[in-house]
């Protein structure tokens, strides 16, 4: 039975799992066609397994969820012992509220299709993209913010700032890909992300069975990187955010907040 301090290192470790079972699945299926499995999704396994509300997804959904309820709770149970970790929490809480609604939502691309609108450009055109990027930095400043101003204070709990710094870096780097994938397309008439997924293609195609490529069309090769890749990434950060959280908690109880 896994004891309550060792849970933050247990959900690591489950990510990881998740991550390794799913890219195997991947060859199993989609690439190898063992059992006839590839023919039985016509070799887009991956497009369902990553894809808008597939499993990965709704794992990400349910660790952020998790972690914001928890670090709310933290709030609450520190209010009257710690007022430090009290307010950094509660910013936290709010921070991966707002990051699930992003994640599930995607208002981005609504805001930024109205300013697309208004200016008369193509799909992610200058301002559309400038708007996206002005988006994440606006939401990656709430737990800066709370990082800079609470955090650093906090030198009794490097192990859950540790936890966390590990989860928001995971989502910086998945942020940035998929900024960099798409920014400026309407200019550029192309997406890095379609470069990228070009290359990953074909070197999927390279060790398959060889019946993959009737299968797979033009828009695979941005799926590969927006699905496969970016989505692992954001799973692995949720999941050590939720880590952080259970971390937090089991500091406080053992600081006897």
């Amino acid at each position: 039975m896994i004891k309550r301090k060792g849970i933050p290192k247990a959900i690591i470790f489950l990510s990881l799992g998740v991550i390794l079972l799913s890219a195997t699945l991947f060859v199993i299926i989609d690439l190898r066609n063992w059992f006839g499995l590839g023919t039985a999704f016509s070799r887009h396994f991956f497009w369902n397994w990553y894809g808008e509300g597939g499993p990965i997804e709704l794992l990400q959904y349910m660790s952020l969820g998790a972690a914001s309820v928890l670090f709310a709770y933290n709030s609450g149970r520190t209010r009257q012992t710690d007022a430090l970790q009290s307010r950094f929490s509660i910013i936290m809480a709010f921070a991966l509220c707002m990051m699930l609604i992003e994640d599930a939502g995607n208002p981005r691309h609504e805001i930024r299709g109205w300013v697309e609108f208004i200016f008369s450009e193509e799909h992610y055109g200058v301002f559309g993209t400038l708007t996206e990027l002005l988006y994440f930095a606006v939401l990656a400043s709430i737990p800066i913010f709370a990082l800079l101003v609470y955090g650093r204070k906090m030198k009794a709990h490097l192990k859950p700032l540790a936890f966390l710094l590990v989860g928001f870096a995971a989502y910086g780097i998945a942020v940035s890909l998929s900024f960099i994938g798409s920014a400026f397309e309407g200019v550029l008439d192309t997406s890095t992300y379609a470069l990228l997924g070009d290359s990953l293609k074909q070197f999927s195609i390279a060790i398959s069975d060889g019946g993959l490529e009737e299968y797979w069309h033009e828009g695979v090769p941005f799926r590969l990187m927006d699905g496969m890749v970016e989505e692992s990434i954001e799973l692995f950060g949720a999941m050590s955010l939720l880590a952080a959280s259970f971390s937090f908690l089991h500091h406080s109880s053992e600081r006897g907040n």
